[in-house]
């Protein structure tokens, strides 16, 4: 009984030396993000602008991106989401709903 507590107790101390609040991981390849200016999540969606003005959903359960709208949000500085809406802010000082159904 005191071996099996004792492996147990390895067990769950090793699983905590690799579960350490803050760690973080890569997803993706390196450099795979470089273009992306702004994004927010919604639900299990990423949205993201790139350099070039263009808006993609990203279903966070499977990495599946899509072009959304047209490139239009090149000069978008901010991206926030609230309440399962997305706003922009442009460099114009402009604030924008954006609608993403």
């Amino acid at each position: 009984m005191k071996k099996k507590i004792f492996i147990l107790s390895l067990l769950f101390l090793n699983l905590s030396l690799f579960s350490v609040p803050g760690d973080w991981k890569q997803l993706g390849k390196p450099g795979e993000w470089k273009g992306t200016i702004a994004g927010a999540v919604i639900s299990n969606s990423l949205y993201t602008v790139e350099q070039d003005g263009t808006l993609y959903v990203t279903d966070l359960t499977n990495g599946k991106w899509t072009k959304i709208g047209k490139p239009e949000f090149a000069h978008t500085l901010f991206m926030f989401a609230n309440n399962n809406q997305l706003f922009t802010i442009e460099g114009d000082g402009s604030l924008y709903a954006i609608d993403i159904k």
